[in-house]
């Protein structure tokens, strides 16, 4: 539809640069589609592993490579709709594709490699104090939150980007090309999901290994003065119950 408005308003033998205009805002949906994705899958990264900055420095450069080669080749994709027989940018244009698709695989599989790591540690840790039957459980279990949370499905999609640049074949491309894009948007609506559903679990707050952990108040409430010795200290000799209000006082006397 768009391609018949475009070419009914213009010149029918400017139909070529009308293709790359297409393409460039169709290329920048796309990509800030893919960047809003990785972007996601780098904070769940940091929080699965109890916010810790560190592991998150090389998913967060390469997601800033990433958005720099999207501009680029959105920026290229204009430019060619003026100046279409340029092949100094023609190269470039697939050496740029190329190079944002292995940067999208390395960052995905970085993540992926990462988040089902810890993921499988602590599912190993807890099923340590469970029966063999829920062990088998919950081996099923943690093998299908790895496969949402980690960007495994889009790691596949972006692999099957590159065997249909490779094939040159037009028709494989546009078909692995709607998928990638599907897989993308299914994997960050799964992972915003259970997100919410399991934001509060043991695995979002718990320690980082190089940070003691925290002692509970229970743990390190003050010990009343009689518990201290030395000097003239209070004791109690015993609670009585307030019979409306139920609050308790205590007797105290001097020893």
């Amino acid at each position: 539809m768009y391609r018949t408005l475009f070419v009914t308003c213009g010149n029918p033998a400017k139909l070529e640069s009308n293709d790359y205009v297409l393409r460039g805002f169709q290329n920048g949906l796309t990509f800030t589609a893919c960047i809003i994705s990785d972007s996601l899958f780098c904070w769940r990264l940091y929080v699965i592993w109890s916010r810790n900055v560190r592991i998150i420095l090389i998913p967060a450069f390469l997601l800033a490579l990433n958005t720099i080669g999207c501009t680029l080749i959105v920026v290229t994709d204009f430019h060619l709709a003026y100046r279409p027989k340029d092949k100094r940018y023609g190269t470039a244009y697939v050496g740029l594709w190329m190079a944002v698709l292995g940067i999208v695989i390395v960052h995905t599989s970085y993540i992926t490699l990462f988040i089902v790591g810890r993921l499988w540690s602590v599912g190993s840790a807890a099923n340590r104090f469970v029966s063999p039957q829920e062990v088998k459980k919950n081996r099923y279990q943690e093998a299908i939150n790895a496969l949402i949370q980690s960007g495994a499905i889009y790691l596949v999609a972006m692999l099957l980007c590159i065997c249909a640049l490779a094939s040159e074949r037009v028709i494989f491309i546009a078909a692995v090309r709607g998928v990638a894009a599907d897989a993308n948007s299914i994997s960050s609506i799964l992972l915003f999901l259970t997100h919410f559903k399991n934001g509060h679990n043991t695995l979002t707050f718990m320690n980082h290994p190089s940070q003691p952990a925290q002692p509970s108040n229970s743990r390190t409430r003050r010990r009343p003065r009689w518990e201290k010795g030395g000097g003239r200290e209070c004791q109690p000799l015993g609670f009585v119950e307030h019979p409306c209000q139920h609050i308790s006082t205590m007797t105290l006397t001097k020893v």
